[in-house]
């Protein structure tokens, strides 16, 4: 720009909404010292390597960039995490990614960047088969803690309870007499 050079960055560009060439560029004039935040892309090594993949688990990329501060010199081109020795339901961190120094990630804590996570057909079959001892372990907890069923009186409902200790015997119906409807007893209001 007037002959002089300047140090920047490419920042926004704007492209013809037919053509898709670039109409308008932005940029950042910027100094060896300056530090900018910026998006760096992660790209995963080694899936041959990683045991949980064999086995059929799936990998998660959680961040497929990561922000971080630093130098506008400095700007690193991918961060590079290894999937080597890694099982189902294990994850990688940001202390576990190698950072250049100068290099600070622009989120605080120790967040994930990849996973590794069991696929959905052997969660659900992992699910099944928890869901059956659950309701297995349920069914045996009820039969223990139910009542013996006592029998009744001969001719009875299986099932009845059987007549109090010391009350009358119930009469059995007469020969060839209908037996009482259920529902006798209740009348229509």
């Amino acid at each position: 720009m007037g002959g002089h050079k300047h140090l920047v960055l490419p920042r926004d560009v704007q492209f013809d909404a037919v053509n898709d060439r670039p109409i308008h560029a932005d940029f950042l004039r910027v100094t060896d010292k300056t530090i900018i935040r910026v998006g760096v892309p992660v790209r995963v090594i080694n899936h041959k390597d990683c045991p949980g993949l064999t086995k059929g688990g799936v990998l998660n990329l959680v961040r497929h960039e990561i922000e971080v501060y630093c130098g506008a010199t400095h700007i690193p081109e991918e961060f590079v995490v290894d999937l080597a020795g890694l099982d189902v339901g294990s994850s990688i961190h940001i202390d576990a990614v190698k950072l250049p120094s100068g290099v600070k990630p622009a989120i605080q804590g120790n967040f994930t960047v990849v996973t590794l996570v069991a696929p959905s057909a052997m969660k659900s079959e992992v699910e099944e088969a928890a869901a059956a001892a659950a309701a297995a372990t349920t069914a045996a907890a009820e039969a223990a803690a139910a009542p013996a069923v006592a029998t009744g009186a001969p001719g009875a409902t299986p099932g009845a309870p059987a007549p109090a200790k010391g009350a009358a015997p119930a009469a059995a119906p007469a020969k060839g007499a209908a037996a009482p409807a259920k529902d006798a007893g209740k009348g229509k209001k």
